[in-house]
């Protein structure tokens, strides 16, 4: 394989340059691109194309929006290092140099990583080695690619960073583009699109309160006995709508007193009903005196 040390420089009409096939960069901001133009068009091109020779011209390496810019510029040559390379070298030269200079949005790199992969039959390993990067780095820029293109893209418009796409990867497809609405109508950071994501998949447990409408139910058992008669089976048996409870009177320790609660408000209206029927009942002969 041939290396990049084999170089001259040239002064080179734009015409006689095209765009590499293995070119990473495939979005360029036009308004960026004007600013690069005026300031070409004062000073120049202070960094030269990189660009390699070949059949039908040159091709470029690196500096593909430098040249844009050029044009715009209206510049009738560029200056250019001609490297003595093959494809394949000038393809990983070019995406070195975009990622060492943050050219490249995150899914580009992760897509140009990927298509070099696939070009060249290289295992994860190698492509790492060649691109300076740890195998773990590698993969998780290649693991962006599950997030769908609709979405990578409202994600670069967005202005989103890398560290919110790795935390869209933690959900399910179906449920990234509800959560990626609300990181950007809320305008959350990394750390809150983390926590929000953490929150989406452990909600926590709802407690429902259940109504008592038996307070019977929720007395404590009474457990004396009564006459030889357990009090709890007896209640069971009869449903005493009562407690009965045994005590000792502080007064005369050696007394027995018999506490009776009543556990039931329905008992008690009947008993007050009761109790009015009976009057009302023994009220009517004194009329007829």
């Amino acid at each position: 394989m041939h290396t990049l040390t084999e170089k001259k420089l040239l002064m080179l009409k734009p015409g006689q340059i095209r765009q590499a096939k293995n070119q990473p960069r495939k979005s360029f901001d036009e308004g960026k691109l004007k600013v690069l133009a005026n300031s070409i068009a004062l000073i120049g091109i202070v960094q030269p194309i990189t660009v390699r020779k070949c059949k039908d011209g040159y091709e470029i390496i690196s500096g593909e929006r430098r040249l844009r810019a050029a044009i715009m510029a209206g510049l009738r040559r560029v200056p250019c290092v001609v490297h003595k390379t093959d494809e394949r070298t000038a393809a990983f030269y070019a995406i070195a140099e975009n990622l060492q200079h943050s050219s490249l949005n995150f899914f580009e790199e992760a897509q140009s990583i990927n298509n070099l992969i696939i070009r060249y039959r290289l295992t994860v390993s190698e492509a790492a080695m060649r691109l300076g990067l740890t195998q773990g780095e590698l993969i998780s820029k290649l693991k962006l690619l599950r997030i769908d293109q609709g979405l990578q893209k409202r994600i670069i418009t967005a202005q989103l960073t890398e560290r919110h796409a790795r935390a869209l990867l933690r959900l399910d497809e179906e449920d990234r583009e509800d959560i990626l609405s609300l990181i950007i109508a809320d305008n959350l950071s990394p750390v809150q699109t983390e926590e929000a994501v953490t929150r989406f998949l452990n909600p926590e447990p709802t407690v429902e309160k259940k109504e008592d409408t038996d307070k019977e139910q929720r007395e404590e058992p009474m457990r004396k006995t009564f006459i030889g008669v357990d009090a709890l089976q007896t209640a069971e048996r009869i449903h005493f709508p009562f407690r009965a409870t045994f005590f000792t009177p502080k007064v005369n320790p050696c007394a027995l007193g018999l506490e009776f609660r009543v556990t039931s408000r329905t008992f008690i209206q009947n008993a007050i009903q009761a109790v009015g029927t009976f009057l009302a009942f023994c009220m009517v002969p004194l009329f007829h005196l």
